[in-house]
């Protein structure tokens, strides 16, 4: 493991607080001998984001191009009497199924069914006996009426007990993932572009940079580097430290709060602020 630097082995605590009377000189814009700077960077997480949301906007697509098949189910129960018949409907795509399945009682356990598409006759099954097995799928898309027909009967009535199922194509989920992958995806695309700031504060020899982090419990604080070297914790607000070569410089982390409810992290050296993040 190599040595920690000296720099950050000077990086303790300090509670030192300056006097009132030093209030009343005149300072300058940052503190003498300290430079400021600032860069761009773009950390892994940006990328493991547009990553991620790329996938769901590819998944997305697929099911768009390739709906998954969802079901809708319908019962018919009841006494049909003779010269009667059900005609429920379907708004269906082109390579929907219907599947009609029961059973009829009564005469000889028989039922006329066919499906229209308007005025036409598109699939008629004839007569039909119990049990009840059937099958359509749709040519076109277009609205279809299923007829369940007892005109066979002049006198008879018959019971139906049938289960009829649209199968559909279900545009829920790639519509969801579409949305979701194009708004996520130009977010982060925006956010790697812009970069994220690092705050540079070079003091003699030693440079210090600073970058605005989540820490676990939904709070913020500040990465910070020195010479190349990562801390392994993370400044909190509140907290105050010793910079320099010789300690000469005093730094304090704290919050600002921004409209909207934003929130970040105020820089300050001797008192002054160098900088906000993020």
């Amino acid at each position: 493991m190599a040595d920690i630097p000296e720099p950050y082995k000077r990086l303790v605590s300090s509670d030192e607080v300056e006097g009132l009377r030093d209030l009343t000189k005149p300072r300058p814009l940052r503190p003498k001998g300290v430079i400021i700077g600032e860069k761009r960077v773009r950390p892994g997480h940006l990328w493991f984001g547009f990553a991620f949301f790329a996938f769901l906007l590819f998944l997305g697509v697929l099911l768009l191009m390739y709906p998954p098949y969802s079901s809708h189910e319908i019962s018919i129960q009841g006494t049909l009497r003779p010269q009667y018949y059900y005609h429920p409907s379907f708004n269906m795509s082109k390579g929907e199924k219907l599947i009609i399945q029961g059973y009829v009682k009564g005469g000889n356990d028989d039922i006329w069914i066919y499906i229209k598409s308007g005025s036409k006759t598109v699939k008629s099954f004839g007569k039909v006996e119990s049990p009840i097995e059937l099958s359509f799928t749709a040519p076109d898309d277009g609205i279809y009426t299923l007829y369940i027909d007892n005109s066979i009967s002049l006198v008879t009535s018959k019971y139906v007990d049938l289960k009829i199922i649209h199968e559909y194509y279900d545009y829920s989920w790639g519509v969801i993932l579409f949305l979701l992958g194009v708004g996520f995806v130009l977010f982060f695309l925006w956010r790697l572009i812009k970069g994220a700031r690092v705050l540079l504060v070079k003091v003699g020899d030693e440079i210090y940079e600073f970058m605005w982090s989540k820490v676990r419990g939904n709070k913020v604080g500040v990465c910070v580097k020195i010479n190349g070297y990562e801390l392994p914790k993370k400044l909190m607000p509140g907290e105050k430290f010793k910079i320099g070569p010789n300690d000469e410089h005093l730094l304090e982390i704290d919050l600002w709060h921004g409209k909207w409810f934003t929130t970040g992290i105020s820089i300050k050296l001797d008192g002054r602020e160098v900088g906000r993040l993020p």
